[in-house]
C-alpha cells in the first residue's frame, strides 16, 4: 500500500468516528432528556402526593380535636 492509500483509511476511519461519537453524543442528550422530563414529572406528583398528605393529616386532627372536645365537654 502506498502512504496516500494509508492516509485516505485513516481519514475515512478519523471521520467514521467522528460521526460514531456524534451520534452517541445525540443518543446521550436524548435519554438524559427524558430522564430529566421523568423527574420533574415525579417531582411534581410527589409535591401532589405531599399536599394531599398534609390536608389528610389537617383532616384527622380536627376531626380528633372535635371528638376530644365532644368528650371533655360533654
Amino acid at each position: 500500500m502506498t502512504e496516500q492509500t494509508v492516509a485516505e483509511r485513516a481519514l475515512d476511519a478519523a471521520f467514521k468516528a467522528q460521526a460514531d461519537i456524534s451520534t452517541h453524543e445525540q443518543v446521550c442528550a436524548e435519554r438524559y432528556s427524558r430522564i430529566d422530563d421523568g423527574l420533574t414529572t415525579v417531582k411534581g406528583d410527589v409535591k401532589d402526593l405531599t399536599n394531599r398528605v398534609n390536608l389528610l393529616l389537617i383532616g384527622v386532627g380536627g376531626a380528633m380535636f372535635t371528638v376530644i372536645m365532644a368528650l371533655v365537654f360533654k
